[in-house]
């Protein structure tokens, strides 16, 4: 299983087939010019040169950026002062509908560094091309980053793309792209409930 997602969806997609976390695209936001550059050349990026900064759009959070070209924010690991060592903190009702648990550490951008680390290495060692679930509309920053779904299904990628819109406009169904056309975007956590079943079958997913 090899998922990349321009936001939560991916980490959801990961627990719900009980798999580990082979890729650092988990539990955080990739900006649309980000994931276009995946889509395109993912096998010409080096992984093993990235930098670490502060995030300019999320207080406290940090961002990853590969070979200097594509952008991970880890919205979900905090830096707290009050915390002295790792904080894991759950929000939601029950782990099943927790829509969202974050990080926290006075020392978190070594707790971000590590997983990318940990998850970029075992990512290398899978026998199997990325595939790409792109929710709509998730961005991060300057609003000129929302997703245009319609240029993501033309670009010209070998990889599959499982793509949920709200816009009534898109139409294409083929071995490597699906479109799902909703009323309403909702959060990561209850769209993958809704979805998952359905993704798995399409990426075929074990």
């Amino acid at each position: 299983m090899f998922v990349i997602s321009n936001n939560c969806c991916g980490g959801h997609c990961y627990r719900m087939n009980a798999s580990q976390f082979n890729t650092p695209f988990t539990w955080c936001i990739i900006p649309y010019d980000s994931i276009s550059k995946l889509l395109t050349h993912f096998y010409d990026i080096d992984f093993s040169k990235f930098t670490l900064a502060q995030s300019e759009y999320i207080h406290n959070s940090f961002v990853i950026t590969v070979d200097k070209c594509v952008q991970l924010h880890y919205v979900h690991y905090l830096f707290d002062a009050s915390y002295s060592s790792i904080k894991r903190i759950t929000n939601g009702s029950t782990a099943e509908f927790n829509h969202s648990s974050e990080v926290k550490w006075n020392h978190i951008w070594e707790y971000v560094v590590e997983k990318y680390i940990e998850r970029t290495k075992r990512m290398v060692l899978l026998n199997e091309p990325p595939c790409f679930v792109i929710q709509e509309n998730h961005y991060i920053g300057n609003r000129n980053q929302r997703f245009n779904c319609q240029s993501l299904m033309k670009i010209n990628s070998p990889f599959k793309r499982y793509i949920i819109t709200t816009s009534p406009c898109v139409n294409r169904v083929d071995d490597l792209v699906k479109c799902i056309v909703v009323k309403n975007l909702e959060c990561p956590l209850p769209t993958i409930n809704k979805y998952f079943s359905d993704i798995k079958t399409f990426f075929n997913i074990k």
